[in-house]
């Protein structure tokens, strides 16, 4: 009797050592680990990938994915933008270059910014800047008589030279 009591108390303390690790995670392949993100990215560690991996955003309610946002291969930190993502909750998926499923994050959510709508007004001003810029680089005339640009250390104009 005391010792099936001290071979149940050996197995109970055996099995409660053995509990951390039956559930750590123990991953021997090809994995992805979603590590934190920001407004704007979204970083991963991954493991053991396979030349020319295909890294994608997964959209956890509808399933749709984006294109390939970056191919990766072997072992190392990746971080994504999110910014062209809509806002939603997401997983990010390795598959391999014919689109075979290798390994996804946990899910993140991609919040809804006011950023987006700023810099897409500030993409439209750089457009009109630089077609501003095109269309006086077009007609030079319309410089004559002007007077030359004051020299700064920001300026974009060499200083000139006297020639004396």
């Amino acid at each position: 009797m005391v010792r099936m009591k001290r071979k149940i108390l050996g197995l109970l303390v055996l099995g409660i050592a053995l509990v951390p690790f039956a559930s750590s995670e123990m991953t021997t392949g090809p994995h992805i680990n979603y590590v934190s993100e920001t407004d704007s990215t979204v970083t991963a560690d991954y493991f053991g990938f396979p030349a020319n991996s295909q890294l994608t955003f997964v959209n956890s309610s509808t399933g749709a994915t984006t294109t390939s946002v970056a191919a990766v291969s072997g072992t190392n930190t990746i971080t994504v933008l999110t910014v062209t993502v809509p806002s939603g909750s997401y997983y990010l998926r390795a598959t391999t270059p014919t689109g075979g499923y290798i390994a996804q994050t946990i899910m993140f959510h991609v919040p809804t910014l006011v950023r987006r709508v700023g810099q897409s007004n500030l993409a439209r001003a750089a457009a009109e800047a630089t077609a501003s810029l095109s269309q006086a680089a077009l007609t030079p005339t319309s410089l004559r008589g002007a007077a030359p640009p004051e020299p700064s250390r920001y300026s974009i104009y060499p200083t000139p030279k006297l020639l004396c």
